[in-house]
């Protein structure tokens, strides 16, 4: 008597990340789990992300495997996300993971005393990389001048901008403020006649 017996084909069982929360431009680890062993070739799994701040791909599992890890880039981001990755192979797996954007360091003004007429350079520095037109509000108290706001290159960590003096009779003392969200940096500019 023959016997008859199917071969089921492998099927996605769970697709995990290491990090639970990174910074945009940095990488994440990415494991994807299957039912049985690949057959020979292997076979791919395409991973999809429900943002554009990590990239879709496809993991390939080499024959006789249950899993395959990789390093998955990530891209800057303006505010804080969170980001789902989805396996898809005979049914679907998820996790997720946040991609965080970046927060200021430091805000320095060089040099901290000029004459009237005499300008000074504003420098912030992120604490990690920027995306395409990430934007500080700058107010320069009068009678010191400059720019309303900056706005950083895609995938810099710096941005620096001219705050202009005008004309005084006396020594005066102000504040430059720069501000993203929540976040404040002031710096004081001391003006001789």
């Amino acid at each position: 008597m023959q016997q008859s017996f199917t071969i089921k084909a492998p099927t996605i069982s769970s697709l995990t990340i290491t990090e639970t929360s990174v910074k945009g431009g940095t990488s994440i680890n990415v494991q994807v789990y299957i039912s049985s062993p690949a057959p020979t070739g292997g076979i791919d799994v395409p991973v999809t992300a429900d943002n554009a701040a990590v990239d879709n791909l496809t993991m390939h599992i080499p024959d006789g495997s249950n899993s395959q890890s990789a390093v998955v880039p990530t891209h800057p981001i303006d505010t804080d996300t969170l980001v789902t990755l989805t396996g898809t192979l005979g049914g679907t797996a998820s996790s997720s993971v946040t991609i965080k954007a970046p927060v200021g360091l430091s805000f320095t003004m060089t040099p901290l005393t000029i004459n009237s007429g005499g300008s000074s350079t504003g420098k912030i520095t992120l604490d990690s990389p920027a995306p395409a037109g990430f934007t500080w509000n700058v107010i320069p108290k009068s009678p010191l001048h400059g720019p309303s706001s900056v706005s950083f290159n895609a995938g810099d960590t710096t941005v620096t901008f001219t705050i202009t003096a005008g004309t005084v009779t006396s020594t005066q003392t102000r504040t430059v403020t720069v501000t993203h969200g929540l976040q404040t940096f002031k710096r004081s500019i001391h003006i001789n006649p």
